[in-house]
């Protein structure tokens, strides 16, 4: 099938997903050869329909698809039930790279996000061994709605002797 990867690099067609589907119930790539190929960053998926007709699996933006793995292509496939029967996967050509640019705000936001989460486990920890030593104070509902009904008025207080 070094015929379909000649002719991929040419002119393929891109074919979203839907579109795949549509050509399975139509039984239309029974019979296609189709590959999976190696490609800088990851892999593509082509089909040859007939004679030199290629198409590619795109994106629905149109795009040439790119998988990060040929596993992730296959398992497309499978998804909307292409025959794995005459699938090659091509892994020589293929050319490790990143598929996306990096993400600095992205990275510095999984940070914040772990150091809060590392912040917040060890106040809780901190308050359950607070509670199994006996040196925290527990108050019931009611004891707290009380408490916190004298702070309020003594926070109005305090504004209306200050004159806010």
């Amino acid at each position: 099938m070094n015929r379909l990867h000649t002719a991929a690099s040419a002119a393929a067609v891109p074919v979203k997903l839907a579109e795949v589907r549509q050509l399975v119930d139509a039984g239309a790539l029974s019979d296609a050869n189709t590959e999976v190929i190696g490609v800088k960053g990851g892999y593509k998926v082509f089909f040859l329909l007939r004679k030199n007709y290629v198409r590619v699996l795109a994106t629905k933006g149109g795009e040439m698809r790119v998988f990060s793995t040929a596993d992730s292509a296959l398992r497309q496939l499978r998804a909307v039930d292409v025959s794995l029967g005459n699938v090659v996967v091509k892994s020589s050509t293929y050319q490790p790279a990143a598929l996306r640019p990096a993400r600095e705000d992205r990275r510095q936001a999984m940070v914040q996000a772990n150091d809060y989460g590392r912040w917040l486990k060890a106040e809780t920890d901190a308050t359950l061994a607070r509670v199994a030593s006996g040196t925290a104070t527990i108050y019931t509902q009611a004891e707290f709605d009380q408490r916190s009904a004298k702070r309020r008025a003594a926070l109005v207080r305090r504004r209306r002797e200050a004159g806010a």
